[in-house]
């Protein structure tokens, strides 16, 4: 309580003060101002105002929903979370102001139903869901194409998202020939694999001028100046350079410099939509509170610059999904990655395509000084395909991508960057039917080949503990990450009963199998305990934020710790 002086000077005869309250708190029964008497008392001392916390009232429970935090007076907080099988509408967390009102919108917990999809000719439908915010997926036969959304999500009012797509017949017709000549499309994919020289991008005369500097798949510098200045010994090692190895390369670095940085854009793209997207929702909710303040004019400049980048980014990505997601791009790029997957496998084991495991532990010179990106890019491209477009993934080519993919999960001591692996792994996850349903042909085709059954499951043990071992210490939740794509794997590999021979195996024999158990009790005790420690950080936080005026004074460093009292818990919680 302070006291503010409206006549007079302070303490003399005649003075007159009002009594006032700190933020969050008000004036309850009593004299509210106070005079300063003759005889040297204040008037209406013997029965002043008490200043009185304000409550914001009873926050409900939200029907088939739960409420954490029972206080309701200003800086307490609440933090709502729903049933399984319903969706938060409204605002996760909620706090009672210096206004008497609680911050953010309403909480629901809405369970929207719908009826069965439409049908659609010559194609079929993935996913049995019809609850609020479930998808469907629609998907035409070989031989037709989709035209329309693929993806209709189940609504609040009962009705599917959009409209029902259509399968059209596929017809190429002839593109024709220009004057005096012959149409020849798809140069690469006409090149022959003998005819390609692996050598040639270490070769003097090599246009592409790839640097030193560039990461290799397992070379380190040191090694791969010493394995050139070897080769550059004895010129006639090399080979004239031919057309059709020029062109391979040339293409390769093509997709390199324009497909996949056109993928990473095109995520980043999306990402950004849905920020802002969240961000002009949440103040389109919020203005209510904010439209009488004096930062009323700065939030609607906000709202109009945040629409306008938006509409922005949708024309963009509206142009990138003509370009980009055309399925004869990304299948003719597919294809020329297979070619390139052959070109490595061949490098490994010249016995390709009846490669055998373990491979050669003399790892070849000339493919330890590939460039790292050669794998990477085929691996990013293959994640871009899997979540945008998983249909181009049933191609005759598929096969070739599946061997890559056991083949250096398996063989993790030929590629030096343990984080390339994971992302190997990370494809085996994307493509497993319970996190992609689209891709279960693919999935089934990785769980079945036979490289995979005798090598794939002590491979991922092996990896799944030696990752703990990588990179800097403070890369907990990334090593986290990969283990949980191991694990997810693990449970559909175990449904496959050709598995369960190697699995016994590594029980039994516990080579990997002691370790793998006792890095996954590890995980389980270190996030208990995490879980723990975040409860009582989370109780302290809200005890500090009681005091509306201590915590406004606290240094920004508090700032991360309401960002997550405030937005990440609640997400994690639902």
């Amino acid at each position: 309580m302070t006291y503010r002086l409206l006549i007079g000077r302070l303490g003399e005869f005649g003075s007159t003060v009002m009594l006032e309250c700190s933020t969050g708190f008000y004036l309850g029964v009593g004299h509210r101002t106070l005079r300063c008497l003759a005889n040297g008392t204040w008037e209406g001392s013997d029965d002043p105002a008490l200043c009185k916390i304000i409550s914001c009232g009873e926050l409900p429970t939200p029907p088939f929903g739960t409420k954490l935090g029972t206080l309701t007076t200003f800086g307490a907080t609440a933090i709502f979370m729903c049933n399984h099988g319903y969706t938060l509408v409204g605002s996760h967390v909620r706090e009672c102001g210096a206004d008497g009102l609680w911050s953010g919108a309403e909480t629901k917990c809405l369970a929207g139903h719908c009826d069965s999809p439409d049908p659609i000719v010559n194609g079929h439908i993935s996913g049995d869901g019809s609850s609020y915010r479930d998808t469907v997926v629609y998907q035409c036969m070989l031989g037709y194409r989709l035209i329309g959304t693929s993806v209709r999500i189940c609504q609040q009012d009962h009705r599917w998202s959009g409209t029902t797509p259509v399968c059209v017949p596929i017809t190429c017709g002839h593109p024709g020939n220009p004057a005096n000549g012959r149409t020849n499309g798809q140069l690469s994919m006409k090149i022959k694999l003998d005819t390609v020289d692996p050598y040639y991008i270490f070769h003097p005369r090599c246009r592409l001028g790839v640097s030193l500097e560039e990461t290799r798949l397992k070379a380190t510098m040191e090694e791969l100046k010493s394995w050139m200045a070897e080769l550059h010994e004895d010129p006639s090692k090399f080979s004239e350079p031919k057309f059709p190895t020029e062109c391979f390369f040339l293409t390769l670095h093509t997709h390199h410099l324009s497909i996949l940085p056109c993928c990473r854009r095109y995520i980043r793209r999306l990402r950004a939509i849905r920020e802002l997207n969240r961000t002009v929702e949440e103040l389109k909710n919020s203005e209510s509170q904010w439209k009488d303040s004096p930062l009323a004019s700065r939030h609607r400049e906000m709202l109009k610059r945040c629409k306008t980048q938006l509409k922005k980014l949708v024309r963009a990505k509206a142009c990138a999904d003509v370009g980009l997601l055309d399925e004869n791009l990304l299948r003719r790029s597919l294809q020329f990655y297979s070619t390139v997957i052959q070109l490595i496998l061949r490098m490994v084991d010249p016995a390709y395509p009846n490669i055998t495991l373990p491979l050669n532990p003399e790892i070849p010179k000339s493919f330890a000084a590939l460039p790292e990106f050669y794998v990477e890019d085929v691996a990013e491209f293959l994640l871009f395909v899997v979540q945008y477009s998983p249909q181009v993934l049933y191609e005759p080519c598929v096969q070739d991508v599946v061997t890559f993919l056991v083949v250096f999960i398996c063989s993790q001591h030929y590629i030096r960057n343990p984080y390339l692996i994971a992302k190997l792994v990370e494809v085996l996850f994307v493509t497993n039917p319970a996190v992609q349903p689209r891709t279960q042909r693919f999935s089934e085709m990785m769980e079945n080949h036979p490289l995979s059954i005798k090598h794939l499951v002590p491979a991922l043990m092996k990896f799944y503990t030696d990752v703990e071992h990588t990179g800097a210490t403070s890369e907990f939740y990334d090593k986290f990450t990969i283990r949980y794509h191991i694990s997810t794997i693990f449970k559909s590999l175990w449904q496959n009963i050709a598995h369960h021979g190697t699995f016994m195996e590594e029980f039994n024999s516990g080579k990997q199998f002691v370790r793998y158990i006792n890095m996954l009790i590890n995980d389980t005790t270190f996030l208990l305990d995490e879980s723990l420690e975040s409860l009582k950080r989370i109780h302290e936080v809200q005890e500090e934020m009681k005091n509306k005026e201590q915590w406004d004074q606290l240094p920004r460093v508090c700032a991360p710790l309401y960002y997550f009292l405030n937005q990440e818990l609640p997400a994690v919680l639902q």
